[in-house]
């Protein structure tokens, strides 16, 4: 059974590797320049936009947890974010990121996370949790509905060209 841990300096490799490789993968419509531009930057925006210290982001109410094998491997990780619902003023936790090794797809272990994100929202005091997801990305969507996740706003474009 996996365990979760705080993240570490030591994670970062990992991290940013799978956090890039989500991002990318999210970037269904995207020229192939434009996905190589994306891994060029990426880390260096995170840093940026999260104050990255080695323990990791530094913005308050930012946590990332890491999901880890049996063996101690690096699995994955949620990345966990306060915030304000632009509309209500409502106090949310959101989760910025979850990203799972692909090999550890399809086992369970998201749920994993999903439930320790729900754990922290009440640590916290928070009652609700936000998330974005790719409508593409039908694994992730089947999760978050079975877990008992709904729409509450859409995001839409149209792709002009150049």
């Amino acid at each position: 059974m996996p365990t979760v841990r705080p993240y570490r300096a030591s994670d970062w490799p990992r991290f940013i590797t799978l956090e890039t490789e989500t991002g990318v993968d999210s970037l269904r419509d995207a020229s192939d320049e434009f996905r190589a531009t994306f891994r060029e930057r990426w880390p260096e925006q995170l840093k940026t936009m999260y104050r990255w210290a080695d323990h990791g982001p530094t913005t308050p109410g930012s946590l990332i947890l890491v999901l880890e094998t049996d063996a101690g491997e690096y699995a994955g990780h949620i990345w966990l974010t306060d915030y304000e619902d632009f509309f209500s003023a409502q106090p949310k936790l959101f989760i910025t990121t979850i990203a799972l090794e692909e090999v550890h797809r399809g086992k369970g272990w998201g749920t994993i996370l999903m439930q320790r994100a729900e754990l922290e929202a009440r640590a916290r005091g928070l009652s609700t949790i936000g998330l974005g997801v790719d409508a593409s990305n039908h694994g992730a969507v089947k999760l978050y509905e079975r877990l008992g996740y709904g729409v509450t706003r859409m995001s839409m474009e149209r792709n002009l060209g150049k």
